[in-house]
């Protein structure tokens, strides 16, 4: 969610509509424009969205957060705040006894070297412990600053990205999973994935700004749908939500 970005109230209510249809929704990263975990400050401009996260939990959906690479420190508000199931930018989740790879997607470039630098500089202890010094503030500012330079989509990747993802999702079925989900290149996607004898199915859930896509299971096939036009939402790489 950006700053002051009216879509926010529309993405919460989108959120919460899936109370009593579904046992679990999962966000796939780059929900908020910028989020980092201070202990004891939690910015207003996150609330209305961290509040539909908890009436989810608290309704008893299962909540599985993958942080992206906009978001840092999650886990503590996620865990400990919201009751929501965080991930550090990979994991897995098991519905009607099939796996299902997750991923956000941003380190799967293996020729990045300048970016995967750039998360081990921003996401080591000691930057942690260093940004946990300074005034909240600050580091919003800075945030704001840096986030429109970070966007695969604004510098043509998403293509590539998604081509690299095609290529994981196969060694992932390969493995045994149903199926490898991913967001991070705001291109959506859906495919069904042939690996010899093993059958799965690869999946972007694209972005809610401009393709307004998310992913949806039904405990053995996929879809990929929009968000109702009435309900504009601000998720960066969209849901997956799963059929009761």
């Amino acid at each position: 969610m950006g700053v002051d970005d009216p879509r926010t109230g529309p993405f919460a209510d989108f959120l919460r509509s899936w109370i009593g249809k579904t046992d679990m929704v999962v966000l796939l990263g780059d929900i908020f424009d910028f989020y980092y975990g201070f202990r004891g400050a939690v910015f207003w401009q996150h609330l209305t969205a961290l509040a539909a996260l908890r009436d989810l939990t608290q309704a008893g959906v299962r909540v599985v957060y993958v942080e992206g690479n906009h978001e840092f420190q999650i886990a503590e508000v996620c865990e400990e705040g919201l009751g929501v199931e965080a991930m550090e930018g990979v994991g897995e989740v098991t519905v009607g006894g099939h796996r299902i790879y997750l991923c956000h997607g941003d380190r799967a470039d293996p020729t990045d070297w300048g970016y995967r630098f750039l998360y081990f500089a921003l996401r080591n202890r000691v930057t942690a412990a260093f940004a946990r010094l300074l005034p909240p503030s600050w580091a919003w500012a800075l945030a704001r600053l840096a986030s429109d330079t970070s966007r695969a989509y604004k510098s043509g990747r998403g293509k590539r990205l998604n081509d690299l993802y095609r290529q994981v999702a196969r060694s992932r079925v390969e493995e045994g999973y149903h199926a490898a989900l991913f967001g991070h290149s705001h291109m959506p996607a859906l495919e069904e994935v042939q690996v010899d004898r093993q059958s799965g199915w690869f999946g972007n859930c694209g972005d809610g700004l401009e393709h307004r896509t998310y992913l949806r299971f039904d405990g053995n096939e996929f879809t990929l749908e929009e968000y109702p036009e009435e309900i504009p939402s601000v998720s960066r790489t969209g849901a997956l939500a799963q059929r009761s």
